[in-house]
């Protein structure tokens, strides 16, 4: 959208939404910072699930072979059934959390920082229209 900056005739309405934009766009700047760690981490957490799983998938593999050589009844066998117990738990709640959460999450940021680039570019443009109107007056 086109600004109408020709209305503007002094260089006193110009530094007043100077100073508006310029403010708006310190506001924006430090969202889109907020935003861009959000994605991040987002993507970190993402990377540190997927990688969590792989290691869980080879524990509860391990430990399930484990298991078929041991005695049942001893020590060994029930802290070994536990120890796969607690994998295979783990391995779901990590899975579902990567399912649900994780790339649904890590999308909405992305948006956010998208967006937020966007309002930042608008802005700087329109504080350039109203800074050269100021040149001219």
């Amino acid at each position: 959208m086109a600004l109408s900056v020709n209305l503007l005739t002094t260089t006193a309405q110009c530094d007043a939404i100077i100073a508006t934009l310029d403010e708006r766009l310190r506001i924006i700047t430090k969202r889109e910072g907020d935003f861009d760690y959000q994605r991040d981490n987002a993507t970190d957490d993402a990377t540190n699930v997927s990688a969590r799983l792989v290691r869980l998938t080879s524990k509860i593999t391990e430990l399930t072979s484990s298991l078929a050589t041991q005695t049942p009844g001893t020590d060994e066998h029930r802290r070994t059934d536990e120890e796969l117990t607690d994998a295979q738990y783990e391995q779901k709640k990590r899975s579902f959390r990567q399912a649900d959460r994780e790339p649904v999450y890590l999308v909405l940021r992305e948006v956010d920082v998208d967006d937020a680039q966007g309002r930042i570019a608008r802005l700087t443009t329109s504080r350039t229209a109203v800074v050269t109107r100021r040149a001219e007056l």
